[in-house]
């Protein structure tokens, strides 16, 4: 894999090789790497609040057709990107089938579904005696799912159909933030974690 300063010294070229001995090497334009949505960390739920498309309202994102609004879409994309985190409120929940159920539909506009061993879309509610955590009432913490796979999805949809107890909250966090901290906080240990492999 090329370190940094090789990159360096191809700053003045037009595009960028990737290459890590393993696999083809690919090529990036540098136009399109100047272009691409810088992330934007953010640390507290205040200072995420005042992102511009935190909230949307499914029904301005999604026409009663099916389509969406395609500036809109762009712009929670946008926010998706920067932030990492969108929320659409008032999504349907009467179809619940993986096939015809709306977080389906409405990932139809973003991207393909990735199928895992769960399937492509499944549900989550609490099973008695269940083995897998995710499937109790159990206080999950924070923590990052399907990070088995040696790709993880860059971004996960959720969506609530039916909640049957009271209270319960969601709570999300920003890694790069968490990573950020660590780093200025133990910068030995965080040097040694980027060079280890896990």
């Amino acid at each position: 894999m090329k370190r940094n300063k090789d990159l360096a010294r191809a700053a003045d070229a037009e595009v960028l090789v990737v290459d890590n001995g393993k696999l083809p090497s690919v090529e990036f334009a540098w136009d399109y790497l100047n272009n691409q949505l810088a992330r934007q960390i953010w640390n507290s739920a205040a200072q995420l609040a005042k992102t511009p498309y935190l909230k949307i309202a499914f029904a301005e994102l999604i026409s009663l057709e099916g389509q969406p609004d395609h500036k809109l879409l762009l712009d929670m994309l946008e926010q998706l990107q920067k932030h990492g985190i969108v929320i659409i409120e008032g999504v349907p929940t009467e179809a619940t089938g993986d096939q015809t159920c709306m977080l389906r539909k409405v990932m139809s506009h973003i991207g393909t579904l990735r199928n895992t061993f769960y399937g492509e879309t499944w549900d989550v509610k609490a099973v008695e005696q269940s083995k897998n955590v995710a499937y109790t009432n159990i206080n999950l913490g924070l923590h990052m799912d399907l990070l088995s796979f040696e790709n993880p999805p860059r971004f996960q949809a959720l969506h609530c159909l039916r909640n049957r107890v009271e209270g319960g909250a969601s709570y999300f966090v920003d890694s790069f933030a968490v990573a950020q901290n660590f780093a200025q906080r133990y910068r030995d240990q965080a040097k040694l974690l980027a060079k280890s492999k896990i």
